[in-house]
This record gives structure tokens, sequence and C-alpha cells, in this order.
């Protein structure tokens, strides 16, 4: 009768052992995931009255950090390499919008605008058009 006791406290300790494991080894894609939420929050345009930013990048990191409670050490650093991957790219997206809007003031705008603020940098103003006929 022991044995069966021994034989139950042993799974008991094996899944509390298991289940701290899986926690141990999810916390490094929690903390991805929470980067990643927070380049695209830092990516998107939002108001204020729109806390929550909804994207199919988001919905896709949280299957990925989702998926499967238990799984192999193989398949368990595919996930980590490829949150990695995608934290890495919107870190360089940033810095790469970030420079470009440093050093290429230009970029991002329409062609008209383009123009105005060309004539701008050499001292003219693009004449206005007259709508009105009166």
């Amino acid at each position: 009768m022991s044995s069966v006791a021994q034989k139950s406290s042993a799974a008991a300790l094996f899944t509390m052992g298991s289940l701290e494991a899986v926690a141990i080894a999810r916390a490094p894609l929690l903390e991805l995931r929470r980067k990643i939420e927070e380049e695209v929050r830092t990516a998107l345009p939002t108001d204020d009255s729109q806390k929550v930013v909804h994207s199919p990048l988001l919905a896709f990191v949280n299957m990925v950090v989702a998926d499967g409670k238990e799984l192999p050490a193989t398949v368990d650093s595919v996930r980590r390499q490829v949150l990695s991957d995608v934290d890495l790219y919107l870190s360089n997206k940033r810095k790469q919008r970030m420079l470009l809007k440093l050093y290429n003031p230009l970029h991002g705008m329409s062609e008209q605008e383009r123009i105005r603020a060309t004539a701008r940098t050499v001292g003219l103003d693009i004449p206005q058009k007259k709508t009105d006929l009166s």
C-alpha cells in the first residue's frame, strides 16, 4: 500500500515539477510577448479612447505563446526564436522610421506637401489658387 501512496505522491511531485518547468519555460515567452506588444503600441497611432490595440500580429503572437502548454524543448525553442525574430524586426522598423524622419524629413509626405516643403527651403511659397469667381 505504501508503494501506491509513493507512486501517487511521486506522480503529484512530477506533475508539480512539470508545471513549474512549464511556468519557467513560458516566462521568456511572456516577456517576449510584452516587448512585442510594446513595440506594436508605439508603432500604431492610437487615440486616448482606444487603450487596447487590435492587431493581427498581436493575435499571432498570443497564439504562439498560448499554443500547447507542454511541448518538447525543440518546439519551445522554435517558438522562442520566432518571437525574438518578430521583436527584432519590430524594433529595427521603429529605428528605421526614426532615422528616416531625422535624415529625410520629406519621407512620408504627399507630392503636394513635398513640393511646398521644397519651395519653402529656398524661400518661395506656392501661389494659392483662387476658387471663387466673384
